[in-house]
């Protein structure tokens, strides 16, 4: 099955044709470098790597996105834009974890992946390799739970320098987090769109109508919580 899969919920924008798994076209531009947004060339990265695979969006089979977690603004344009694109089709959806996303850009036998995201005052998104859950977790109780783990531990995602740096200041934890935690080069860290359609089409009961996609949310967003916390204020 043809896959086009997008991804936006961090700096790196991407997007990527695959056939079975393999990598037919991708391309990709990471944003924090240039005075852009999503918003502005996501659907240009769409169109580019369509073209590069000789195919139009009627020859596509599924659509995945990384849906979060990750920036609230990226995650809404690129889920917004597969549904957009998938609907008038009927094409099928995949909401995929921004994080499991992460892991499968950087699988090592030797070591446990790490994926962080930056959520803002010391905390970050994160999943581990060989689980299943999407959390929230503080730096310092990250920096715990890796040395108990122990071993070499590998840390990816937009928010992986980040946390280095907070967790190797941990008074208890510091140490191991110098000695046993990896920064791979940027290029292989950040996320893929390409990673994001392989985890799709290794699960294809994540394929839902259009409809029915929504974003994954950890936590709400800013304004969200800022709104509660004023009404909150309020009624007190």
């Amino acid at each position: 099955m043809l896959i086009l899969a997008i991804e936006s919920s961090a700096v790196m924008a991407g997007a990527a044709i695959l056939d079975g798994g393999a990598l037919i076209s991708e391309a990709s531009v990471q944003t924090k470098l240039a005075n852009i947004t999503h918003s502005a060339t996501l659907m240009t990265l769409v169109e580019a790597v369509l073209r590069a695979a000789d195919v139009t969006i009627k020859d596509i089979g599924g659509v995945a996105v990384s849906a979060g977690s990750g920036s609230f603004t990226g995650v809404r344009i690129g889920v917004s834009l597969a549904k957009g694109l998938a609907f008038a089709d009927n094409i099928p959806v995949a909401a995929v974890s921004s994080l499991a996303a992460l892991c499968e850009n950087y699988a090592a036998n030797d070591a446990v992946t790490c994926a962080v995201m930056d959520a803002r005052r010391g905390q970050f998104y994160n999943r581990l390799s060989g689980s299943d859950e999407d959390r929230v977790i503080p730096a310092g109780e990250l920096a715990c739970e890796l040395a108990l783990l122990g071993g070499k531990i590998v840390l990816v995602g937009d928010g992986a320098e980040k946390a280095f740096d907070l967790m190797s200041d941990d008074e208890t934890h510091g140490d191991f987090i110098r000695t046993h935690c990896v920064l791979p080069r940027e290029n292989i860290r950040n996320a893929s769109a390409f990673s994001v359609g392989r985890i799709a089409d290794s699960n294809r009961h994540l394929f839902v109508s259009a409809e029915n996609v929504r974003p994954i949310y950890l936590r709400l967003p800013q304004a969200e919580r800022e709104r509660l916390l004023k009404a909150e204020n309020s009624n007190n």
